[in-house]
């Protein structure tokens, strides 16, 4: 009896740039991507971060920029589908997440319903999508959450009690911008969390 090989399989198609300032090259990487209409969702925690500032100020001078916060700590699919009736009628070619997971995982959720019909509901799971997600940039705050650059976005169900997600290989961000500086202000408890779910 032969042994069947043991394979395994890598995928992740998120261009990723690490680095200290890295934040800096952030307007280029837009500009080469023609990107001119930006939507950025920051974690309302981490607002004052003089970085983040630093960087909201740059691509207001350069691109039309609307900002909005994230005040939940784990959005829900109400919670999402609200977001998505916040910005009804603005069209944007790419969506900025600053901030942890939660963060990562609401704006994946919007890539996905802003150009597709229905309610948030409907994509629960791993849904087939009419129209591609519009493009996304992570900007983690938080090491160990992984969604800067997996394609799933994990959603609560609230009215059944369960955590569910919006799951499509279309949805990698296309970029992770990391700079290792913005984890060190996080705060100690979560940063351990996700140290020890690292190892």
């Amino acid at each position: 009896m032969t042994k069947k090989p043991v394979t395994k399989r890598f995928r992740m198609n998120t261009d990723i740039r690490i680095g200290c300032d890295i934040l800096l090259s952030l307007p280029n990487i837009i500009e080469k991507e023609e990107y001119r209409d930006i939507l950025v969702i920051i974690d309302s925690n981490v607002t004052s971060n003089k970085k983040i500032k630093n960087l909201c100020s740059s691509l207001k001078a350069e691109f039309s920029l609307n900002i909005f916060e994230c005040e939940v700590s784990e959005p829900d699919y109400h919670y999402l589908e609200e977001f998505k009736n916040k910005i009804k009628g603005e069209q944007y070619d790419c969506l900025i997440a600053i901030g942890g997971g939660s963060v990562m995982d609401l704006v994946k959720g919007l890539a996905v319903i802003l150009v597709n019909e229905g309610h948030a509901l409907d994509f629960k799971g791993f849904p087939s999508l009419t129209n591609a997600p519009v493009p996304v940039i992570t900007i983690p705050t938080l090491a160990g959450t992984g969604s800067e650059i997996a394609y799933n976005a994990v959603f609560t169900d609230s009215d059944k009690k369960m955590r569910l997600g919006i799951n499509s290989e279309l949805n990698y961000p296309k970029f992770s911008i990391i700079d290792p500086e913005l984890s060190i202000t996080a705060p100690k408890q979560p940063t351990v969390f996700g140290f020890l779910d690292c190892l």
